[in-house]
């Protein structure tokens, strides 16, 4: 039986075929009580944490390149860091690859490496720039979350003043 056999061939039929099986949640409030939820009645970081973790699982167990697009999106930035450091120090063979607004990441400068770090800027003929972190002087990078701050590289909103002008 060849592999093109053994999977449905879309994803609503496999979807429909699989077992659906229900996740429940509990959680203690104040170490006394308890109560249950169910996995769709949870929060949207909580949802999306769960599916990062089975990301994770797959990365640890085989090698693999994953693309994940503001990895931050509804999680709270200690969860963030805590699955990228999880990611750190269990994968031996996969990369993980991800677009962050996030920028106290720049602060953790002794375990991501400079030139993991990418920039994109959108230029005024709509088109984007991609720019490594390791293209700037060495006196820029001594402290990479201040000088991203204040503008050393790029790669920030353009805004203008934040006053409106109601009399129009």
């Amino acid at each position: 039986m060849k592999e093109k056999d053994i999977w449905p061939k879309s994803r609503v039929e496999f979807l429909n075929s699989s077992k659906k099986k229900s996740l429940i949640s509990t959680h203690l409030i104040k170490d006394e009580k308890q109560y249950q939820l169910n996995f769709d009645d949870e929060s949207k970081g909580i949802q999306r944490y769960f599916g990062l973790a089975g990301l994770l699982t797959l990365m640890v167990k085989n090698p693999k390149i994953v693309f994940i697009d503001e990895i931050e999106s509804s999680i709270h930035p200690d969860l963030v860091w805590h699955f990228l450091l999880t990611f750190l120090v269990n994968t031996k063979n996969s990369q993980l690859v991800v677009t962050t607004h996030l920028r106290d990441l720049l602060a953790e400068e002794d375990l991501i490496r400079k030139d993991s770090i990418w920039f994109t800027e959108l230029k005024e003929d709509r088109y984007t720039d991609l720019f490594s972190l390791v293209n700037y002087p060495k006196k820029d990078l001594k402290n990479i979350y201040k000088a991203y701050k204040i503008g050393k590289f790029g790669a920030k909103p353009k805004l203008k003043d934040y006053f409106l002008d109601l009399e129009d």
